[in-house]
């Protein structure tokens, strides 16, 4: 008998056992990973060969789907990076870096890019602006003038140039610098005069306004946000346009997840926001693409908009054109405006010719009651993503027929 239950017993623990490892097997046939963890598209299943050349190349093909696609992956993935960071303060990617006192930065905008290379292209060093961008800005303020507007342009430095006291040790005293590529791209004798007066880079004033707090840049984040951007919007207009007193806006705070904590899955990042509350200041805010009916058949392409409504405010409109940087301190400006029309150019370049005009519709009504301000972070107004995400709105159809062919 006690034999029997001995057997039995060796049989049930290697069953557990075989199930244990099976698991992942079992849980892949079920339910397939449905998303990297690493901030990429996932390997897929190797289509039918018809060649020889093909035919080789499917073990390998199927060998990256097993590896992309087994049971409980995303779950394995999360525990992976929890244990690596918690452990060896590892990120799982090279586009996140721990800097100092707390701090972590976007290290680089890409996995193919140089590791921190989103320090070394903002901060002093030899990196400078992409080829033909004096040009461009020149052609940009010639192009909005001849429609009647008189753009405004505000590059913001972003977090390795404002916080250098909390970049890589290594790093600091570049990052500390004043003299940035930003800084010797208004330098260039190539940029007319009359259009390097028309643009901020307020790199002393943020640092100032930033201290060594997250009033600017939280901690765990990439893109800034706080109060501190309150002050930016008002040092902004106050540079450009000498605007009235601004509606009386309150605040409140609020944990935020951090912006970039798709780049590390199962490392729970936080800071805790300053955000402004408009509802209670009588400013209707409405952020994504619903806000404007003209957007209505391609909105899944224009989710990073803005349309704000301060009826307190002077009958004047800002338009602001931006990277991902304008979303986030569009309220601020509401305060001095009766409207507010903000339009990210992260997807512009996808837009078809009909709704691309429609898009222009929005950029260019009301012309002769509107204020132009055109927000950068310093990484993409000078290399060349401002270009490629402003360029279609103010370019004739003509010429952007000519530059596709």
């Amino acid at each position: 008998m006690a034999k029997s239950i001995s057997i039995f017993a060796n049989y049930a623990v290697k069953a557990a056992l075989v199930l244990a490892l099976g698991a992942p097997a079992i849980s892949g046939v079920l339910h397939s990973a449905a998303y990297g963890g690493e901030n990429r598209q996932l390997a897929n299943w190797p289509g039918l060969p018809h060649s020889w050349k093909d035919f080789l190349a499917v073990p390998g093909q199927l060998d990256a789907w097993v590896n992309d696609h087994f049971g409980m992956r995303n779950n394995l993935v999360n525990l992976n990076n929890k244990i690596r960071f918690q452990l060896y303060d590892e990120f799982p990617t090279i586009q996140t870096a721990r800097g100092r006192n707390g701090r972590i930065f976007l290290a680089s905008h890409a996995t193919t890019a140089q590791p921190y290379s989103a320090f070394t292209a903002v901060c002093a060093g030899k990196s400078e602006a992409s080829p033909g961008t004096a040009a461009y800005f020149n052609q940009m303020f010639a192009d909005f003038r001849a429609r009647g507007m008189q753009p405004h342009v505000l590059i913001v430095p972003s977090a390795p140039a404002v916080q250098s006291a909390d970049v890589p040790e290594w790093l600091a005293q570049r990052c500390s610098s004043t003299d940035t590529p930003v800084r010797r791209f208004l330098r260039d004798p190539e940029l007319n005069p009359d259009v390097r007066s028309a643009i901020y880079y307020p790199l002393e004033e943020i640092r100032k306004i930033a201290g060594d707090g997250e009033s600017v840049f939280p901690k765990t984040w990439f893109h800034w946000n706080g109060a501190g951007l309150g002050e930016v919007a008002t040092l902004s207009l106050q540079h450009f346009w000498k605007p009235g007193p601004g509606t009386p806006v309150k605040s409140h705070e609020e944990w935020l997840i951090s912006d970039i904590s798709h780049l590390f899955p199962g490392i729970s990042m936080s800071s805790l926001i300053t955000l402004p509350n408009m509802a209670e200041a009588g400013i209707d805010a409405c952020h994504g693409p619903d806000c404007f009916p003209e957007f209505e058949s391609f909105k899944e392409l224009m989710k990073d908009t803005s349309h704000l409504h301060n009826p307190a405010a002077p009958p004047r409109r800002l338009l602001l054109i931006s990277d991902s940087y304008g979303r986030l301190i569009s309220d601020w400006y509401a305060r001095y405006y009766r409207d507010v029309d903000h339009i990210a150019t992260n997807n512009i370049p996808q837009l078809k010719p009909a709704q691309l005009q429609r898009v222009k519709d929005v950029v260019f009504r009301d012309v002769e009651n509107t204020d132009v301000l055109i927000l950068y972070h310093d990484g993409g107004a000078i290399y060349n993503a401002l270009r490629f995400g402003v360029e279609p709105l103010h370019q004739s159809s003509s010429k952007l027929a000519a530059a596709a062919h």
